[in-house]
């Protein structure tokens, strides 16, 4: 890709980050990101319901030494979620977490 082009894209996902971002915590640093996707289900199960709330946050890749990995644990707003999947690709200089509750 054109450095100019990657330069513009980092640019504008810092923009976003610092006017939309939301804080979390992960391996007790804080980090900020996008939240986006929400979604909340609510499951009839044995012995009563089950609720499932899945989001993804997008996050600058350079904020993080070592990324997280599925099943890890995150908090935001005071509840621990679990990161799902990990997004990332080398050109892009975001990247996008997916997460839920860690019940589900």
């Amino acid at each position: 890709m054109d450095a100019n082009f990657d330069n513009a894209v980092a640019a504008g996902l810092d923009v976003a980050i610092n006017a939309f971002g939301t804080p979390f915590t992960y391996n007790s640093h804080t980090y900020t990101g996008i939240q986006t996707d929400n979604d909340f289900t609510l499951d009839l199960v044995a012995g009563g319901f089950k609720s499932d709330y899945r989001f993804s946050l997008h996050c600058r890749k350079a904020d993080f030494t070592t990324l997280p990995q599925p099943g890890e644990t995150l908090t935001l707003g005071g509840t621990l979620f679990r990161f799902v999947h990990v997004i990332t690709s080398a050109d892009d200089p975001g990247l996008r977490f997916d997460c839920t509750c860690t019940d589900s």
